[in-house]
């Protein structure tokens, strides 16, 4: 399942990041990476962007990204 597919209040693992290597780099370094837990706190509408929290941070991420990450609801 993608993430952007994930409702409001949901958990779920990180299973893969589907992006080029520099850009996997930069998702880890704002926390996520495979195995980390995020939280859905405001999901996407449309073309708008998602909240997600993970590790007590709170994110922005644009749809497109939001698709090529795969996760595990928990």
């Amino acid at each position: 399942m993608w993430l952007s597919k994930l409702g409001k209040g949901v958990t779920a693992a990180i299973k893969d990041i589907a992006f080029s290597t520099e850009a996997t780099q930069r998702m880890h370094h704002l926390g996520l990476s495979i195995g980390q837990e995020v939280c859905v706190v405001r999901p996407c509408h449309g073309n708008s962007p998602m909240m997600v929290r993970t590790n007590g941070a709170y994110l922005m991420l644009r749809r497109c990204d939001a698709d090529k990450i795969t996760v595990k609801a928990a």
